[in-house]
């Protein structure tokens, strides 16, 4: 487990079929960087002999992915077996894409309200977990965006053949106990998958909230169907001509402070639910090998703990009363 501040970077080392074989768990730092991922990244060629069996990105935050865009030329000279990404990165799967460009505008619209009201750091290193659209910020999720570019373009394949590895897109399917079939150089591993699910109860914990209205700068567009409409952050009323500006009574005091101390009431709750969203698509892996379990959750939150836990691990003469009880809109 790598020292990088806030983030994770895990190299799991297993013996199988008589030589050791490596595992890469994520590898990021948010905001709270120590800046020792290349550092981090060399011991990792160093261990492996730059030869991973298996790289997984648990899910599309930066204190999880950031590394691979941070260290991009030096991970080109890995090779791979395979790459485990959380079906909700699969650009070609319709769901995950309605569900990204539903989050990534509600990113957008708070990272344009934030400019309005003063930026706020903790809020922004949250919001740039997401790409935006170019008419908000066009710096929006940069970083990420070219983590999963490396993640998935950038390993040499360990077969020899040209091309980048395998990579899949998983989503957990509950009513069968059969493990992964990971790459044949991990034979003696089982690895099961225990999340995220592809259900009615996760899709709609996935969707942002709605009736949220949010605050904007003066002078910025919104382009519709037939015409590019101004916008202004206040009504009529608040308009005021520079005719009148003849007092300092006309403002209240400290009025900026006034209305960031306002704003953000809606802010923050929403940049914590975008990231708690994202955090619920992690990949849960339950590896077992040489009668050892270990479990890596990534950053899976008490919604996505709890689809699992009823189904997988707590035995079913607990779980069904609990669920009855307590947690039956997570029944999957």
């Amino acid at each position: 487990m790598y020292r990088v501040g806030f983030g994770d970077c895990f190299l799991l080392s297993i013996r199988s079929n008589g030589k050791l074989e490596h595992i890469l768990i994520d590898c990021g730092a948010h905001y709270a960087d120590l800046e020792t991922i290349p550092q981090a990244v060399d011991n990792i060629a160093h261990e492996t002999n730059g030869q991973l069996a298996l790289v997984i990105a648990t899910h599309n935050h930066k204190d999880h992915v950031s590394g691979f865009a941070t260290c991009e030329k030096r991970f080109s000279d890995f090779k791979v077996g395979e790459v485990w990404l959380p079906w909700t990165m699969d650009p070609e799967d319709s769901e995950a894409r309605r569900l990204r460009e539903k989050q990534e505008t509600l990113a957008a619209q708070l990272a344009f309200g934030l400019s309005a009201a003063g930026s706020r750091p903790e809020l922004t290193a949250m919001l740039d977990n997401f790409a935006g659209p170019a008419m908000y910020d066009r710096e929006l999720g940069i970083r990420n965006r070219h983590a999963l570019e490396v993640l998935t373009y950038g390993f040499h394949r360990r077969d020899g053949k040209n091309g980048p590895p395998r990579v899949r897109y998983l989503a957990a399917h509950f009513g069968t106990n059969e493990p992964l079939q990971g790459p044949p150089m991990l034979s003696c591993l089982k690895a099961t998958l225990l999340a995220p699910a592809r259900s009615k109860p996760f899709m709609a914990m996935m969707d942002p909230p709605k009736g949220h209205h949010f605050l904007g700068l003066a002078g910025g567009i919104r382009k519709t169907q037939k015409r590019a409409v101004r916008l202004s952050p206040f009504g009529e009323e608040w308009r005021v001509p520079s005719a009148r500006y003849v007092s300092v009574d006309l403002w209240p005091p400290d009025m900026k402070s006034t209305l960031s101390g306002v704003l953000p009431d809606d802010i923050i709750p929403l940049a914590r639910w975008l990231e708690d969203a994202i955090n619920n698509t992690s990949l849960v892996v339950h590896f077992s090998v040489m009668g050892k379990n270990l479990l890596f959750p990534g950053d899976a939150q008490w919604g996505s703990w709890i689809s699992w836990m009823l189904k997988m691990v707590i035995p079913r003469a607990v779980c069904q009363p609990v669920a009855r009880n307590f947690c039956h809109a997570w029944t999957f």
